[in-house]
């Protein structure tokens, strides 16, 4: 299952990134930027572990709405459409229509 926020690879480059301008800035702007920087690395820590917290409880909200969807799914595939007057026949096909749909955004999604 993929991540929804791709904190391993993308996490590793912002942090060389970050290193690297924290250095440039430290550079520039002498001895007195020690408390700018030690300011930005703390932001960018607190950054990375609100990010990885967010990517883990959005993956963990749609495997919870999984079962669910599931399960209406199997049950609308159980129906028989062909005994239904015709306005329920075109609700339940539209019903498997939005249901495949979601589906589909899910598996996208995860």
């Amino acid at each position: 299952m993929k991540k929804i926020f791709n904190i391993k690879i993308d996490g590793y480059i912002i942090s060389i990134m970050a290193v690297l301008v924290v250095g440039v800035i430290y550079f520039l702007l002498g001895h007195r930027s020690f408390y700018l920087i030690r300011g930005s690395i703390i932001t960018l820590l607190i950054a990375a572990v609100i990010l990885e917290y967010m990517s883990y409880r959005v993956k963990n909200v749609i495997d919870y709405f999984r079962n669910p969807l599931t399960i209406v799914l199997s049950v609308t595939d159980s129906l028989k459409y062909e005994n239904l007057p015709p306005k329920e026949r075109e609700q339940l096909i539209f019903l498997k229509k939005t249901l495949d749909n979601m589906e589909k955004m899910y598996n996208e999604i995860t």
